[in-house]
Parts: structure tokens; C-alpha cells; sequence
């Protein structure tokens, strides 16, 4: 088809809020639109998706001239393809060895038939829930420009100010990654001004989102989960999680300062192997702890406070941690090579109080524990042998009844171990949950099962299966145990 001129299709499109003004300044300084970068884009995308397609084309612009290619569908390709134009016009700023080129644009695919979208009506774009597709592009495609930073495969944005997504909708973010469902060759254009790179946004759902941040190597993790799930590029609204359960076990370290690679982190610790990650500049490894324990380290640049803003919240330091969480540079996370019991992570906490006692330590995070430290307090629980493997939290209990819960028991393999009572507070539960769990028979780190008994002064408690009445998750519950009564035969 011929593409009409910007003015035709702001005509045609009306009050298509892709065209609006939110706010910025529109003397701004903005990228010159490459036109012969453009249109060979545009001859390599016709390639792939067809000629039937309309341009969405900014009134205002801020940084860059952002447009929205929108393709119908075709035999191939059974949805509508929309795609970003312009933000290759500004290179990104890549970091020293990044793998991805510098000009990049974003692609996503929605249903047949979604409302003002296909066909397009301009009107039926002022309603939110249905333009957040188009949004969702925008937003990443700018964050380059915007932050003087870069995307690329396995980059994720998290919705922390619930502004990516219309109300409703339960994506807690997207991630930068393979265009499933398209012909591979359309990830890379060949342009007389350079490569450029084509790659899709994927929507995540909050169990999604938090296995990325709490898994060395996470974005590629989450991406493999995808593809075996056979995710596509193609927007699925109501597509289910393709993870399941609490985050992995891991633990963020988070640093004063942003380390290029593991040999700046680990120098004071091990002189000679920091040489040989320094040498090769190396980011992930997995380090011997033991006989048979291994611990992968990963450094990698700082953790949206958002992110962890309510596991800060509920800490007792939590005016400090709040603070050290708005300091930190960047994030070392160590987690188990092979995760499993609570006797397979002492090596991590091991390594993470060393790094804590030598090195400028912010704050420690632990997500499936939902509990953030400081390095300070955390080395104070490692001499006082306070059990590291799980945290216990006020829980939302029925009315009339006070209830607490364990948080990190289940990524260790096990069931989080639920309390309630109706005549004591959160922090009375919480020492019975503590003490209980601490006199169980076996070694310290042993995962709680149904059948244990546990014990608080004079009170037998008995860990059963259960559900949470609230959250329906299945718990073991921390009942008292029925005492047996005694036969007795009277003499005479």
C-alpha cells in the first residue's frame, strides 16, 4: 500500500491518544528521523509481514519521532504485528562487550479484532484498556533515549508506578526477547546506515517478574520458561503463569558501588580466582563453597527500589533499609548451583557474611523471604545462630483471629508453616512459630513436614496439612496437639 503523509493519518486516526501531548516539552530536543534507515526497515518489514499496513505518526515528540507501524494480518502471520519506527534514530548507549547492536526497535502482535486497533478507530483508543498495547511500546522504545541507557534480549521493565498497563489488565511488567511466532530473519534489518535489531515485548506476570529478579542469570531463565511455555509475540491477555510457586532461593547483596565484572567483587575475598574473572571480564560463575556445594554469583546493576519497597516496609530496621536501598549501585546475588533443602544454602549465607563483613555492603535482600537487611544485622544473625533459612510475617487472618506465617521454607523445598490464634498478637505468634520450628527433632536447617511435632513452654504443637483460609495456599498449620488421656484402673 502507499503510506499516507503524517498530516492524511493524523486526519484519518483523530483523536488517536498516540498522537497526544502528555506533558513534555515539545521544543525538546529530538533525533532527526533517518529516512533511508526507514525505509529500508520498511522494505524489510514488508518482507516478513506484507504491504497491508497502516504508520502511526507522532503530532509531538520528545527525544525522539516515535511512530507505530500496524500491520494487518496475513496467511503467515494470524494476527495484527505493531511495530516501533524511530527508535533506532538515536544509537543506544551500550556498556563495554554488550553482545546486541546499538539501534534497536520493538515489536508486539495483538488478536484479530482488538478494539481500535483493528480495525483502527480513534475513538475507541481514548479507552485505555484497549490502547496499552500501543502504550507498552512507546514507554520501552523511549526508555533508551530517555535514561541514556539501552535494551536488549532479556532486559525487563517492571510496572512499578502501574502506569504500563491499563486497570485490570495482570501484567506486572514485559520483557525484551525473541519474536516467537515470526520468521526469525526478521530480528535483524540490513540497512545502508547500519544493522538494525528487532526484537519483541513480552508482557510478564508477577510470578514471572519475581523469578527473574530473585535467578542468577534471569532474563535468559525467564525466557527459556517462555519458550518452552510457547510463548509468542503475540499478546494473550489471559495467558497463565509460566512459572509457579515463591521465587527461587537466592540472596541480593546489594553494593555501595556498581562492579563492571565478579573479579572487582571478589578481590578481597579471593585474590586469585578475582584475577581470572577480572581477565575474562566475568559477570556470572559458579564458585566451589565445599565438597559438593557450589554457589553461583552474578553481578549486575542496580534494583528498581519499587521492587523492593514493601519487603523494606515491613523490615524492623525499616528506616534504614530504606535508605540503603536508595544508595545501592549494584547487585551481587548468590543462590545454590543446585537448590533444594534448607542444608544446601548454608554455603551461600556463608559466603554472603563474608562479602558482608569485607566488602561495602548496602543492604541484603531476600526475596522469597520477603525480607530486607542490613549487612550489619544480617552478620549479628550469623554469629547469634538465628536460623536463616525462612522469616515469619503477620499474615491476613479471618476476622477475630490474629495469624502469622513463614516466608522461605517453600523455595527450600518445603510448605510455608501458618499460626493463628485469637487471643495473641503478631509478635506472641511469631515467637511460638520461631521456638516451635527451633525444637523440632533433626539437624537446625531440616525442612518442616506434616507430622512433626513442635513445642512452646508447656504447649505441644503439631504441623499439619492444611490451607491458608485466606490466600488458599496450601501451609502446614501449627496446631496444638490433643493430649492423650491416661487409662486408669482403680484398685481395691
Amino acid at each position: 500500500m502507499t503510506t499516507p503523509s503524517p498530516d492524511e493519518q493524523s486526519q484519518a486516526i483523530g483523536g488517536d491518544p498516540v498522537f497526544e501531548h502528555h506533558g513534555v516539552d515539545p521544543l525538546a530536543d529530538v533525533a532527526p528521523r533517518d529516512e533511508v534507515r526507514r525505509r529500508a526497515c520498511e522494505a524489510h518489514l514488508t518482507a516478513f509481514l506484507g504491504d497491508d499496513f497502516t504508520v502511526l505518526t507522532e503530532k509531538l515528540s520528545t527525544g525522539i519521532h516515535l511512530d507505530i507501524y500496524v500491520f494487518r494480518p496475513t496467511e503467515k502471520i494470524p494476527y495484527v504485528t505493531l511495530v516501533t519506527a524511530g527508535m533506532s534514530d538515536r544509537p543506544m548507549s551500550l556498556p563495554p562487550g554488550s553482545e546486541g547492536g546499538a539501534h534497536l526497535e520493538l515489536l508486539l502482535g495483538v488478536p484479530v479484532g482488538w478494539p481500535g486497533i483493528d480495525p483502527l478507530d480513534g475513538d475507541l483508543l481514548d479507552d485505555p484498556s484497549n490502547f496499552w498495547p500501543i502504550k507498552l511500546l512507546k514507554d520501552l522504545a523511549r526508555i533508551p533515549s530517555a535514561y541514556d541507557s539501552f535494551l536488549g534480549w532479556g532486559h525487563t521493565v517492571v510496572d512499578d508506578e502501574g502506569t504500563l498497563f491499563a486497570p485490570g489488565v495482570r501484567f506486572a511488567g514485559a520483557i525484551v526477547g525473541p519474536p516467537v511466532g515470526y520468521p526469525p530473519s526478521i530480528m535483524r534489518a540490513i540497512t545502508p546506515h547500519g544493522e538494525v535489531d528487532y526484537l519483541a515485548v513480552l508482557p510478564t506476570t508477577p510470578e514471572e517478574m519475581d523469578f527473574k529478579v530473585a535467578t542468577p542469570d534471569g532474563g535468559d531463565a525467564l525466557i527459556d520458561r517462555l519458550l518452552q511455555a510457547r510463548v509468542t509475540a503475540a499478546l494473550d491477555p489471559g495467558r497463565a503463569s509460566v512459572v509457579s510457586g515463591p521465587p527461587p532461593w537466592s540472596v541480593h547483596v546489594l553494593m555501595k558501588s556498581r562492579h563492571a565484572h565478579l573479579g572487582d567483587v571478589l578481590a578481597p575475598l579471593m585474590p586469585n580466582r578475582a584475577a581470572l574473572l577480572a581477565e575474562k571480564q566475568s559477570t556470572d560463575a559458579v564458585i566451589p563453597a565445599g565438597e559438593k556445594e557450589n554457589v553461583r554469583w552474578r553481578v549486575a546493576g542496580p534494583i528498581k527500589p519499587a521492587q523492593l519497597s514493601k519487603d523494606a516496609g515491613n523490615s524492623p530496621l525499616r528506616d534504614q533499609v530504606r535508605a540503603a536501598v536508595l544508595e545501592h549501585r549494584g547487585v551481587v546475588t548468590l543462590a545454590p548451583e543446585h537448590p533444594g533443602d534448607g542444608g544446601q544454602v548454608t554455603a551461600v549465607m556463608a559466603m554472603v557474611a563474608m562479602l558482608a563483613e569485607q566488602s561495602e555492603v548496602a543492604a541484603i535482600w531476600l526475596p522469597h523471604q520477603q525480607h530486607v537487611t542490613t549487612a550489619e544485622q544480617f552478620t549479628a544473625d550469623i554469629k547469634n545462630e538465628v536460623r536463616l533459612t525462612y522469616r515469619v510475617h503477620p499474615a491476613t487472618a479471618p476476622e477475630g483471629t490474629t495469624a502469622v506465617i513463614t516466608r522461605g521454607l517453600a523455595a527450600i523445598g518445603g510448605r510455608e508453616v501458618l499460626l493463628t490464634d485469637s487471643g495473641m498478637t503478631h509478635d506472641e505468634l511469631a515467637k511460638r512459630v520461631r521456638t516451635g520450628l527451633n525444637r523440632m527433632p533433626g539437624e537446625p536447617d531440616v525442612v518442616p513436614a506434616a507430622g512433626q511435632p513442635a513445642k512452646y513452654g508447656l504447649t505441644k504443637y503439631e504441623l499439619r496439612e492444611s490451607v491458608d483460609p485466606v490466600t488458599q495456599e496450601p501451609v502446614l498449620e501449627m496446631a496444638e496437639a490433643k493430649q492423650k488421656r491416661g487409662l486408669f484402673r482403680r484398685k481395691g
